[in-house]
């Protein structure tokens, strides 16, 4: 199918810019996400094995505008490097960290869950937050000093299922810590990490 040029805007400056749509995406209303090529430049991709970005100045602009400013749009832009990064990994069970109810009331979705969704991968969730809490707000002193941070809510169907969590942020690790934790203590023998971003250097 024949593309047209239309004129759009980077999904994180708004810079205005050149694209390609196909006459299918402008009829169905599909709509492109692009970056221009100065945030282009601003992705550093993480040295870390189970993470994709790197956290920087433009990633913390990133986060910022999809979980505060809700633009459901940027969790494309996560999704297809997400959606390559998962032909790395063997597993059965897909599950996000969860977000305690109370804030993801507060923000009016889930933004893990909308990445899945955008990456249409299907997935399943086992745990709860059990404090509404953002341990980024946290000194690394008091995070490692915190009650266990999850429950499991559900009955998971077989021990033997290999679970990959992903969260969009992994700093000090401890929530990646208490996850895995609440799982292993379910009973579940093989349990995979991926964070969508590392703060580590």
């Amino acid at each position: 199918m024949k593309s047209v040029m239309t004129m759009a805007e980077c999904l994180i400056c708004q810079q205005p810019l050149a694209t390609k749509n196909s006459w299918q995406q402008l009829l169905r209303g599909q709509p492109t996400f692009e970056l221009c090529a100065n945030c282009e430049e601003q992705i550093h991709y993480s040295q870390e094995k189970d993470a994709i970005y790197f956290y920087n100045e433009w990633m913390k602009k990133v986060l910022h505008q999809f979980k505060f400013h809700q633009d459901i749009r940027v969790a494309a832009f996560f999704a297809k490097a997400l959606k390559q990064k998962l032909k790395h990994y063997d597993f059965d069970i897909l599950m996000p960290v969860p977000m305690h109810p109370l804030m993801e009331k507060k923000r009016t979705f889930s933004h893990m869950n909308a990445i899945l969704q955008a990456a249409n991968l299907p997935f399943q969730q086992y745990l709860a937050k059990a404090t509404p809490e953002q341990q980024s707000k946290k000194t690394k002193e008091v995070r490692e000093k915190v009650s266990q941070l999850f429950t499991i809510k559900t009955k998971i169907g077989s021990e033997k299922s290999r679970i990959l969590l992903v969260d969009d942020l992994v700093t000090t690790g401890t929530t990646r810590q208490h996850a895995t934790t609440a799982l292993y203590e379910a009973g579940i023998e093989k349990i995979d990490f991926i964070a969508l971003i590392s703060a580590k250097k």
